[in-house]
């Protein structure tokens, strides 16, 4: 992970915004891999199948207000082959002391040569969180 800008390492403890929050820019990355019959493979695949996953982020958050997205990637490769992506982007800003409200969005695009149906899936989502300790 990479803290940018003047806010601390905790204010991105909470995906939720603070009144308080110095701006700050958090980006982060991670990857796996995995080789073995436990990779959540499909069951048509070998035993030793590998299994390769990368994600990335970054929020930014300020006084009052915060934005993130992010992205991630996997691939089984095993007697055949799949690759799935997915984005996530959240924004949330406080309304009321103690209160925010939130919007996120969520994409999946499975592999088309999944077992079972490879739609695309899209989730959009909004509410509310009130803090019931002064934050």
């Amino acid at each position: 992970e990479l803290r940018l800008l003047d806010g601390a390492w905790k204010q991105f403890d909470t995906a939720y915004a603070v009144r308080a929050d110095a701006a700050g820019l958090l980006a982060g990355a991670a990857g796996h891999w995995q080789r073995d019959g436990r990779t959540s493979s499909p069951s048509a695949f070998e035993d030793d199948a590998d299994l390769f996953q990368g994600t990335c982020d970054v929020t930014w958050k300020a006084s009052g207000w915060s934005i993130a997205a992010a992205g991630h990637a996997r691939h089984v490769d095993g007697d055949g082959s799949l690759t799935d992506y997915g984005v996530m982007a959240h924004a949330s800003v406080v309304v009321a002391e103690r209160i925010d409200v939130f919007a996120r969005y969520v994409h999946l695009w499975p592999d088309g040569d999944r077992p079972g149906g490879a739609e695309d899936f899209s989730t959009i989502e909004a509410g509310g969180t009130w803090s019931m300790v002064p934050g």
